[in-house]
């Protein structure tokens, strides 16, 4: 067998730029080692997208209003359309400490329609399904989505169906 090498090696800590430690200094303040995977290691390569996308992380973190369990399950529709397994790993544990019924997730997974308990998660799930594949939100779930979620937390969640996607096609286009 084959071992796949890379498409980016990780940069090393002496040989980044200042504006490359600046970012890097920040995300492991946040994240832990910038060097263990994901998207971050990436993003330093262009060092002011990896802190814009730092920022809007913390935001997720610091400032949302919807519900985490429905935060997460919207991260798992992202990551098994993109089939990004990085995400899938690790938000999975997050769902499930936030609530969200193991046997959603693992139908996810599977491919399958999950037998959600709330209308608020087959909402998120309509919501991120219809953005995944169409690329746009009907007027109809648009609405259904301002009824049950409200105005702000329907923009976190399309907002974080388009950020995850950055993560994912960032992943995508560099993990072989």
């Amino acid at each position: 067998m084959t071992a796949t090498v890379p498409r980016l090696q990780n940069l090393k800590p002496a040989d980044l730029s200042p504006a490359q430690r600046t970012a890097y200094d920040a995300i492991t303040a946040e994240l832990g080692n910038a060097f263990e995977g994901g998207p971050y290691p990436i993003l330093l390569h262009f060092p002011g997208v990896a802190e814009g996308a730092l920022r809007i992380l913390k935001a997720f973190r610091n400032e949302r209003k919807i519900d985490r369990k429905l935060y997460e399950l919207c991260v798992l529709i992202v990551a098994k359309e993109w089939a990004s397994d990085f995400e899938w790993r690790t938000h999975e544990p997050r769902a499930i400490a936030a609530g969200l019924n193991p046997d959603i997730c693992a139908a996810l997974r599977a491919g399958a329609l999950p037998a959600f308990s709330g209308d608020d998660e087959r909402l998120v799930y309509a919501v991120t399904k219809e953005m995944m594949t169409t690329r746009a939100l009907s007027q109809a779930t648009h609405d259904e989505s301002v009824r049950v979620l409200g105005t702000e937390q329907t923009v976190e969640l399309v907002t974080a169906i388009g950020f995850y996607t950055m993560l994912a096609i960032v992943l995508a286009g560099f993990e072989p």
